[in-house]
């Protein structure tokens, strides 16, 4: 790990301490050794020792600091003199700092202490137990040349004290690190290090004692240099990791308060919200809901407020319909609320219907009379009105204006007449584009085209220049916002056309090359419908795999749509079952054909898919599924038609009158009844699907193309199991061959027929009038001979 990585992994293990002193730590350590695989580990360890003496001794330092003012300066514990100073720093020896020790001083006391083995540290091997049987302190470092070292330290440090001074004031400066090596050699063989502990210490015993205890602490190696961590089984490092252990307990604890606090807080603005949108329920009740749900709002299950919200709708009506019944409170009406709630109910009536219903039908002095059991109900008894009829004058809508596209001219064949400006920018723009040209020529081309710019152009653009003529005219510049608007719009024309052509050209060039390069290798594919050899590029295959050109493909669609069918199933001499994908047949036909071919497959799925009191509007395509029995009229909502049908009679609808009137209207019309007798004799119906069709040419065996219904066309009758040997030559018996000429027989005869029903029609509405106009004449005659 890097230097900057171990430092962050330390601020996140100490967030309480200081980053300076983990910095300052951390630098020295890893100069001392920068490759110690267990650099981390020791600085660790040395901080946790710091936070514990601080924790213990916290109140004995305060004293110090109280006792002596004069010694509060900053100081830094890893602050060393360099090599360079040694010399110059010698006025104060009696400052002693433990990080620096003579390593010629303590060979005797490393001999020494050699057998004394102790549990509370590992080594870092374990063959070097014969050379070093040492215990080390990791505030224990090596320092050369430490004689002098200790000289001119003006910042305090905690952790250094002179010996000779301070003897007399051991209980104010105590120090447990304070180690004298000269002094307590002769000791450090008989302490037991097992049974010390250095933060169990009277500050009033002697500066003696408390050397002798310090020195065995300070645990002596031959190779000074490096430093062993502590393991876990010392007593010191078990203490620190209990206090991190509590700590992150407390941690924990608050944490949890935190999210407890949070938790509530949310639930009371769920609450407040709710008590916002229903006043009127109990708070006490919908906080019991509130709590019932909470586990699954506080796991963020937006479903659950959902589910609250639909209770509390729930028990609002409920409550509603409570006051209405212990309430009878009766509504009084006045005109405008009554038409706006009749309205609510029949969005589409025709306003001025319902206007005069109510000023003929509705008294509103009754309802004052609010005698229990018998009330007049305004509301009601209109409805009743409407419903009583099969249906209602409806109010016209109004349709959509359709975006009108904006027309493009084609200023080839465009013949508006011309103004002389634009005459002579058309001769400039022309000599420009043209100067191999001679002026002659051109004037003669625009004269011929009446003196269009377009036309002018393509005439120029093919002719070739004269070889007489090789000197090229110079281009005059010509300011194109300067020009008129049509000279300008002629411009933009003749730049997009040749665009097109251009493309047009590049795309035949393309495909003779690739043609021809198919042809060279002999790589081209026969069409399995026409036999004929095509590029790769050209073909379209089925979903078994057969190819087919896309000319074929084309064909093949035009001839579903005549027959009204939905599949194209695969025209190869094998028997393939299998059709073509949309994306082939997208690939062969055009966009106009696709879509013509995609409604006819939508109007199918939708037959077949047996969709119950589903209309579908005669006019168009649109289809929408009515439930209620009391709508008679269905409303196209297609913008390119919005015609309203009658859904009795089929035809357009018709307010205020019956079918059978408008029927009678019709037929009143003579031309319409007669068109619609003879269409009638010439289309047939299909016995299954109910289908229309025709017959122009062929035999009279018809196959129907959406049902597959097999009939006779002249009896119109099924014969799926009689087929062919239904028809036959005799006389009684449907013939299998008939001409067109007895179509048009069959058409001539329906229209006389009509005809002659119009004729009796207009005899009894004649016959009528004149019965209605002499009971008129013999009542007024009654009334005046009353009268007299």
């Amino acid at each position: 790990m890097n230097k900057e990585e171990i430092f962050n992994t330390l601020t996140e293990f100490f967030p309480d301490y200081n980053q300076e002193t983990i910095s300052q730590v951390l630098t020295f350590h890893y100069n001392r050794n920068p490759n110690d695989p267990q650099l981390m580990e020791r600085v660790s360890a040395e901080l946790l020792d710091q936070s514990l003496v601080q924790e213990k001794f916290g109140n004995n330092q305060n004293q110090q600091q109280q006792e002596q003012p004069e010694q509060q300066e900053e100081y830094n514990p890893y602050q060393f003199n360099n090599e360079n100073q040694q010399q110059n720093q010698q006025q104060n020896q009696n400052d002693f700092n433990p990080f620096q020790f003579d390593n010629n001083n303590n060979n005797n006391n490393n001999q020494q202490n050699q057998n004394n083995n102790f549990e509370e540290y590992e080594y870092q091997n374990p063959n070097e137990e014969q050379k070093i049987k040492q215990d080390l302190n990791p505030f224990q470092y090596n320092n050369n040349n430490n004689n002098n070292n200790n000289n001119n330290n003006n910042n305090n440090n905690p952790y250094q004290f002179n010996n000779e001074q301070n003897q007399n004031n051991n209980q104010q400066n105590f120090n447990p690190y304070q180690n004298n090596n000269n002094q307590n050699q002769q000791q450090n063989q008989n302490f037991n290090p097992q049974n010390f502990n250095p933060f169990q210490i009277n500050q009033n015993q002697d500066m003696e004692q408390l050397n002798e205890k310090v020195n065995q602490i300070n645990i002596q190696n031959k190779n000074v240099g490096e430093i062993k961590k502590a393991p876990l089984k010392h007593k010191i490092s078990q203490e620190l990791l209990d206090l991190k252990k509590q700590r992150q307990r407390e941690r924990e604890r608050q944490r949890e308060i935190e999210n407890q606090k949070r938790r509530q807080e949310n639930l009371d603005q769920i609450l407040l919200s709710f008590l916002q949108k229903y006043p009127t329920l109990d708070t006490n009740f919908i906080s019991e809901i509130i709590t019932n749900y909470s586990e699954r709002i506080l796991n963020n299950d937006h479903t659950a407020l959902e589910e609250i919200a639909v209770f509390l709708k729930n028990a609002v009506q409920e409550n509603q319909m409570k006051e209405q019944e212990l309430d009878q409170e009766y509504v009084i009406y006045d005109q405008d609320s009554l038409f706006t709630k009749v309205l609510l109910v029949l969005p589409d009536i025709q306003h001025e219907y319902l206007n005069g219903l109510i000023d003929k039908n509705i008294n509103f002095n009754k309802q004052l009379q609010k005698v229990k059991g018998n009330t007049y109900d305004p509301y009601s008894h209109i409805m009743d009105l409407i419903t009583e009829k099969k249906s209602y004058p409806r109010q016209e809508r109004k349709k959509p204006k359709k975006k009108e596209k904006p027309k493009e001219i084609d200023w080839l064949t465009c013949e508006d007449p011309v103004k002389k400006k634009y005459i002579d920018q058309c001769f400039q723009y022309l000599k420009n584009e043209f100067n191999l040209q001679p002026e002659k020529t051109i004037r003669s081309v625009m004269k011929k085209n009446k003196n269009r710019y377009a036309p002018s152009f393509k005439e120029l653009d093919g002719k070739k220049a004269p070889k007489w003529n090789r000197k090229t005219r110079k281009k005059t510049f010509i300011d194109f916002e300067k020009l008129c608007d049509r000279m300008q719009k002629e411009i933009k024309f003749i730049q997009v056309a040749k665009k097109k052509e251009i493309e047009r050209l590049d795309l035949e060039f393309a495909e003779k090359l690739n043609d021809q390069e198919y042809e060279d290798m002999g790589a081209k594919l026969n069409c399995m419908c026409c036999y004929v050899p095509v590029a790769f590029e050209k073909m379209v295959s089925c979903k078994g795999g057969h190819l087919f050109c896309v000319d074929c493909l084309h064909n093949l669609v035009k001839h579903a749509i005549g027959q009204r069918k939905k599949e194209i199933k695969c025209p190869g001499i094998e028997k393939c079952e299998f059709g073509f994908s949309k994306e082939m047949i997208q690939k062969a036909v055009p966009e106009k054909t696709w879509n013509l071919f995609e409604r006819l497959v939508q109007e199918s799925e939708i037959k077949s898919a047996g969709i119950e009191n589903l209309k579908k509007c005669p006019y168009c395509d649109y289809a929408v599924i009515i439930e209620s029995k009391f709508t008679y009229v269905l409303e196209c909502m297609n913008p390119e038609c919005m015609r309203d049908t009658c859904l009795l009679c089929g035809e357009e609808a018709h307010p205020g009158k019956s079918c059978e009137e408008v029927k009678k209207d019709k037929h009143s019309d003579l031309r319409t009844f007669i068109e619609e007798e003879m269409t009638k004799a010439l289309l047939r119906t299909c016995n299954k699907c109910g289908q229309n069709y025709y017959k122009i040419e062929g035999c009279n065996k018809i196959v129907c193309s959406n049902c597959k219904e097999i009939m006779c066309y002249l009896c119109q009758k099924s014969i799926n199991k009689e087929k062919y040997n239904h028809f036959s030559d005799k006389p009684g018996r449907c013939k299998l061959w008939t001409t067109v000429e007895e179509d048009e027989k069959r058409i001539k005869a329906a229209e006389l027929e009509a005809k002659n029903r119009v004729s009796k029609l207009k005899k009894e509405r004649e016959e009528k009038e004149i019965k209605e106009k002499k009971k008129v004449i013999e009542n007024y005659s009654i009334n005046i001979e009353d009268e007299k």
